[in-house]
């Protein structure tokens, strides 16, 4: 109640109004409308026009909400952040470059390192080209036979090694060396496949696959890779190479299969021709690689006995190419031997072949001259003939002479990689100061 004389002292609230309607009566206070708080707030200058009063009062409320807006754009991306550092499922490393191939097409490489899971690493070596046109034919001069179109578009082929642990790795590379060298680490399987992936629903690939051995305590590359059981000295303990065309819409999930080992041999050993199925859930069903035009087989390395041969090469000299095949038996059947057969390369980003003298003769320092420099396998699975048991070649000659020219797998034609360093230098640069240290 104001008082009748004296000075009067009023505390209203923060968004309420007091009306006082004459002397020596109470007063109540009421809350303001919207309008009338914002004419509160108004610049009372008189020289200002009615429509200038609220300018200030608007610019003010347009700063607060541009600041709300901040704050919670900035909130976001801490968030994202933080769950990308908690869970790390993008490319770790990445390299790429765009070089000329050793038949003069241009060609993409990106190399790619992920972590699909805390306990398993992948690598990929993607091979991209508009366009392809096998160029370099060195089927005259010792090499093999290509059966493929003689332009093909938008060609992709890859290699991809995939690898799982016993333990659940570093989300930081940096941290790989100390964490390999304080702990008990194991590898439980790893798989190098190369495919040739033009075409999602018709992949024609070539690989190998390893798994822990426990009694050697190390990875081994046997019939055990495909369920079959095989012990040291065993006659079958000798490489698998597994290979084949994949087609239909289930090609890719197949391949993926194939590279984490999920697979096994239809019979055991000797009694399967190398027919192989593949599950998808774990094992829980199984399904055949062989029905329709899909073909996937697994073969174990023809043991080198005395006086006779199983493998092909010839190298050159000075230039820095080679071509070799090896010998395998489809299955360990005694009846079925295909030829593992590939034309590598070391070439500059030109596609020029490499002599030994680009290198011990260059001034550059090491990595300079790793970037101007790349591999090149073309990959096939040929037929053998006139080879079998107690029928192998005895010489190079021999040997080369039972490469037939038609590839083992109808309707495929070969796997053409080029595989850049990239991606190991940029592996190295990181965990160097952690290998410097460790070395201390």
């Amino acid at each position: 109640m104001p008082p009748d004389k004296g000075r009067a002292e009023f505390y209203i609230p923060q968004g309420q109004g007091l009306s006082l309607e004459e002397k020596g009566k109470g007063a109540k206070p009421a809350l303001l409308s919207p309008k009338a708080e914002r004419e509160a707030l108004e610049n009372w200058n008189p020289g200002l026009k009615p429509e200038e009063r609220q300018k200030e009062l608007k610019q003010k409320e347009n700063d607060r909400a541009q600041i709300k807006e901040f704050a919670k754009v900035t909130n976001n991306a801490e968030k994202t952040v933080k769950t990308f550092l908690n869970v790390v499922k993008e490319s770790d490393l990445e390299a790429g470059r765009t070089l000329n191939d050793v038949h003069g097409n241009l060609v993409r490489v990106d190399q790619r390192m992920l972590r699909p899971a805390p306990d398993e690493i992948q690598f990929f070596n993607l091979v991209k080209r508009p366009a392809y046109a096998y160029n370099h034919d060195a089927s005259a001069s010792g090499g093999f036979k290509y059966n493929g179109a003689a332009s093909v578009t938008n060609r992709l082929d890859l290699m991809q090694m995939t690898m799982r642990f016993n333990q659940e790795l570093p989300q930081r590379i940096e941290e790989w060396p100390g964490f390999f060298s304080g702990n008990d680490v194991k590898a439980d399987y790893a798989t190098f496949l190369m495919a040739n992936r033009t075409n999602r629903e018709d992949i024609f690939f070539v690989g190998e696959g390893y798994k822990y051995d426990a009694v050697r305590d190390e990875l081994v590359s046997n019939p055990a890779v495909v369920g079959i059981p095989t012990t040291l000295n065993d006659p079958t303990d000798s490489n698998v190479l597994l290979s084949g065309r994949l087609t239909g819409a289930g090609a890719v999930a197949q391949l993926n299969a194939i590279s984490r080992l999920n697979i096994r041999s239809i019979g055991g050993i000797s009694a399967s021709e190398g027919k192989m199925d593949y599950t998808l859930d774990g094992g829980a069903t199984w399904s055949p690689f062989n029905t329709g035009l899909t073909d996937a087989r697994w073969a174990i390395h023809v043991a080198q006995t005395p006086g006779k041969t199983n493998s092909y090469e010839i190298t050159g000299d000075p230039a820095l190419w080679q071509y070799r095949a090896d010998l395998y038996n489809v299955g360990n059947d005694g009846v079925n031997y295909i030829w593992y057969a590939r034309e590598n390369y070391a070439i500059d980003n030109s596609g020029s072949i490499q002599q030994v003298d680009d290198f011990v003769s260059s001034n550059l320092d090491p990595f300079t001259i790793l970037k101007n420099v790349a591999g090149e396998s073309i990959m096939y699975v040929k037929k053998a003939v006139g080879v079998g048991v107690g029928a192998m070649p005895a010489t190079n000659a021999a040997a080369y002479a039972s490469i037939d020219n038609t590839d083992y797998y109808a309707g495929v034609s070969n796997i053409d990689l080029v595989i850049i360093p990239d991606l190991a230098l940029a592996a190295v640069q990181k965990m160097l100061p952690a290998i410097t240290e460790l070395n201390k």
